[in-house]
């Protein structure tokens, strides 16, 4: 008996480390978890937003009203990188009756739209879409044919492409992805979605997609000239 009773304190010593390791880990622990919820939700905000953003942030000249009937055609792609940390863009190229060529384009300033809207979405958890939105920071830029004759070699371009209604079939990883639109002056458009290897990419897989990586080219140019 008194053999089983020295056994007695240091199993009550046992319990009660093991009871204090307890009351400490999950403390801890659970800070941890609701700051990785924190995080998450935070994460999972700004991606469900990304969409709604970019259609407000990143504004092309499709869809809108062309002036007077002046405006023969308009092209307007959206380029999304594989890459958070990429800047998105958005251009468009119109060619007037006249035989004007203009270029517009948007991206953001700095840091990417993904990468702005996560750390906003963080700051600010409960603002809307619209809110968001205006606290991207963006800029935009204009070009003629005059300053950049290569514009018009760009339009020629265009109107020469032959596209097949087939899509492709190659898979990359971390795809860029292009959002094309197509209008005329008659209402009339076209709409392409593709996705394709990136700026990078020694060949693009599509003719209209190496047009716009050249499209971005030459926008890329414009910027560095009007710092």
């Amino acid at each position: 008996m008194n053999k089983k009773r020295s056994h007695i304190p240091l199993i009550l010593s046992l319990v009660s480390c093991a009871c204090g390791l307890q009351l400490c880990v999950p403390n801890t622990l659970s800070q941890e978890i609701v700051q990785t919820k924190k995080d998450d939700l935070f994460l999972n905000k700004g991606e469900d937003n990304y969409d709604p953003v970019m259609n407000l942030v990143l504004q092309d000249k499709c869809g809108s009203n062309h002036q007077s009937g002046a405006i023969r055609w308009v092209v307007c792609v959206r380029i999304i990188p594989g890459f958070p940390e990429d800047l998105e863009y958005t251009i468009s190229l119109e060619k007037l009756y006249n035989g004007t060529i203009r270029a517009y384009a948007t991206r953001p300033r700095v840091k990417s739209i993904h990468l702005q809207l996560l750390e906003l979405s963080g700051k600010h958890p409960a603002a809307s879409v619209k809110e968001l939105s205006g606290l991207i920071t963006t800029e935009s830029i204009s070009l003629d044919q005059e300053e950049f004759p290569q514009l018009k070699q760009c339009a020629d371009k265009f109107e020469r492409l032959r596209l097949s209604p087939v899509p492709n079939d190659a898979i990359w990883n971390d795809a860029t992805k292009y959002a094309f639109r197509i209008e005329s002056i008659t209402s009339d458009s076209i709409d392409y979605a593709m996705i394709g290897p990136g700026a990078d990419a020694k060949h693009q897989p599509s003719e209209l997609l190496s047009w716009a990586e050249s499209m971005k080219r030459i926008i890329a140019v414009g910027w560095s000239r009007s710092r």
